[in-house]
């Protein structure tokens, strides 16, 4: 679609979205030229749940502030991330994601994971992947120009999204959203299969109730990334196909045989653990912080379980855990006999 193709209430939309763009165009550039000294990380590693570790590159203070506020300028913009992505978007999460594969009674899985994902979305990458989506599609090039340099300017760090800052999320997202409708139309277009498609940042999921060629839908994928122009490629060694019946993990929950999601048994007797050992007295502020963590995961994992776990240990030890581990996070000294 052109600007020549629209109505004037169509044009008198993508006006409003355009003055913003420039508005916000000149209020980064007018920040990177008064604040160049600002544009600095703390780099360090964290593991990941899979093995091995994740850089990540956090903005020092002034840097985050600002982007920040940048992040909210974007979010105003409008544009809408695709369906497909979960997230890093207000009300999407792991379990909705599951959630969709889960409606549709999935039995197959297909794990799909994209390789150095974060690192690969480069300047050019941006500038390319954000001219395909509205309103960025409709903007005089001069225009468009201007913004992607000053976006990139400040967003970027060695010519890359670093992980860890308020607007790579935002921009990862916007950056494959060709690519998601790409792999839907693909997927539908695909003879007597039904395909469910949900992606987690660089996890791509992809089921079915039947068994399929997971084969052929690896290439599919393979042939949309080139075909978008993309550095972006399939880690073969973390592809992973099967069924339900086996120990089918994605994003971090168990699907079942029964279609049910949970956190798994050994999560389950982890948590546990971990409250009868802060019973027994382990009630630093750090250990606290962990298990409201792990609580809050398998409330929003298995709510049902969750009350009911929390309510038997009440019971058993005689002990409030919420009002005792909520007591301890605000009073890092404080210790409960």
């Amino acid at each position: 679609m052109s600007i020549e193709d629209i109505s004037i209430e169509q044009y008198q939309e993508f006006s409003k979205r355009n003055d913003s763009i420039i508005e916000l165009t000149k209020k980064i550039k007018d920040w990177l030229e008064q604040n160049q000294s600002s544009i600095q990380y703390s780099i360090f590693n964290i593991p990941k749940m899979t093995g091995g570790y994740r850089e990540i590159k956090a903005p020092e203070d002034e840097l985050k502030a600002f982007m920040k506020l940048v992040k909210i300028d974007l979010e105003n913009i409008g544009v809408i991330s695709h369906d497909s992505a979960f997230a890093y978007i207000a009300n999407r999460d792991c379990k909705r994601a599951m959630q969709r594969h889960q409606r549709n009674k999935s039995n197959w899985f297909l794990k799909i994971d994209l390789e150095r994902f974060f690192n690969n979305c480069s300047e050019e990458v941006i500038s390319s992947q954000l001219k395909k989506v509205y309103p960025f599609s409709l903007m005089a090039q001069e225009d468009y120009d201007n913004f992607i340099v000053a976006l990139c300017g400040l967003s970027c760090h060695e010519n890359e999204l670093p992980q860890g800052t308020p607007l790579s999320p935002i921009l990862t997202n916007w950056i494959m959203i060709s690519i998601d409708s790409q792999i839907n139309k693909s997927l539908a277009e695909v003879s007597n299969q039904t395909f469910v498609y949900t992606r987690y940042a660089d996890d791509l999921l992809i089921s079915s109730k039947q068994p399929f060629r997971y084969e052929e839908i690896v290439d599919l994928i393979k042939d949309i990334l080139e075909q978008e122009e993309t550095p972006f490629a399939i880690n073969d060694s973390k592809t992973r196909y099967g069924s339900k019946a086996g120990k089918n993990w994605n994003l971090g929950i168990m699907y079942n045989k029964e279609h049910n999601l949970t956190v798994g048994h050994k999560r389950k007797r982890r948590i546990k653990t971990m409250l009868f050992q802060f019973y027994q007295g382990h009630r630093d502020r750090e250990y606290a912080l962990e298990l409201n963590g792990e609580l809050a995961y398998l409330k929003n994992i298995e709510p049902e379980y969750h009350d009911h776990l929390i309510n038997f240990m009440s019971r058993k030890y005689r002990l409030n855990f919420r009002k005792a581990i909520n007591h301890v996070i605000k009073q890092t000294n404080l210790v409960i006999s």
